[in-house]
């Protein structure tokens, strides 16, 4: 029975009695204070690890460095390899297609004559050289009619200077047997040293370098009177002589590279 101003509270299931609170707070209290402990342990850790950082490497380290710059001017030459020729006093670029050059007696070359004609050869550039030369046929067949007496034509190339054979015959040019195809396997390669000097420009007035820079050929070309050339009554040629250089570096006492 319940007494009067009261009313009786019917446990409902799942609400909290007072009990159940109190001990709930007293757990939340507990575990406050387990988490207080664990975060304090975790700063006095972390502190341990970072005072035990600053005595290696760290962002207040010392720094230097040290840059080697492979010559200060820069790798390699700025002036360039080349090799030019020199006619009427002036020194004369001849890439591409290269340098007309006129030859005395070349529009009556008929056969029992010689052609003759003198070219300086030139290193205008900061490198030794090694120079090697070769006839190229220019002959055009349906120009000509397909009678081109190139074939026939007999070769000798002396140093205009001391008169070294250098090919051929210089004694009688009209028995020498270096034909045009084979004009380059008859002839070594010769050299020319570096200028020494600044290069000319082309078309400037030919002003020698240091000695053994410019080689001068005296170039023949003779062309024998035989049964064979009657066949060629008419004929004509068109030809050139194609020199290629090769650079040869310096070198010091070591056999190391060196700059000019």
């Amino acid at each position: 029975m319940t007494g009067v101003g009261r009313t009786a509270r019917t446990p409902v299931a799942g609400a909290a009695t007072r009990a159940d609170l109190r001990a709930t707070r007293g757990r939340r209290r507990r575990a406050a204070r387990t988490l207080g402990a664990l975060a304090v342990v975790g700063v006095a850790s972390a502190g341990a690890f970072l005072a035990g950082g600053s005595v290696g490497a760290t962002g207040a380290s010392f720094q230097d460095t040290a840059n080697l710059n492979v010559e200060s001017r820069g790798v390699g030459n700025p002036e360039a390899f080349d090799i030019a020729l020199v006619r009427d006093g002036v020194l004369r670029q001849a890439d591409g297609d290269g340098l007309a050059w006129a030859v005395d007696g070349a529009g009556t070359f008929l056969p029992g004559t010689v052609l003759e004609t003198v070219v300086p050869v030139v290193n205008n550039g900061p490198y030794d050289a090694l120079v090697s030369f070769r006839v190229e046929d220019l002959h055009d067949e349906a120009a000509t009619g397909g009678k081109d007496p190139i074939g026939l034509y007999r070769w000798t190339v002396l140093d205009a200077d001391t008169g070294e054979v250098l090919a051929g015959d210089g004694a009688d040019p009209m028995a020498s047997e270096v034909t045009a195809d084979g004009l380059a396997a008859a002839t070594a390669p010769f050299a020319l040293a570096a200028r020494g000097t600044s290069a000319l420009a082309d078309g400037s007035p030919w002003a020698p370098g240091i000695d053994g820079s410019v080689r001068t050929l005296r170039v023949l070309v003779a062309y024998p009177d035989t049964p064979e050339s009657e066949g060629y009554n008419g004929g004509t040629s068109r030809m050139r002589l194609a020199f290629g250089a090769e650079s040869v570096p310096a070198t010091g006492a070591a056999g190391q590279e060196v700059a000019p």
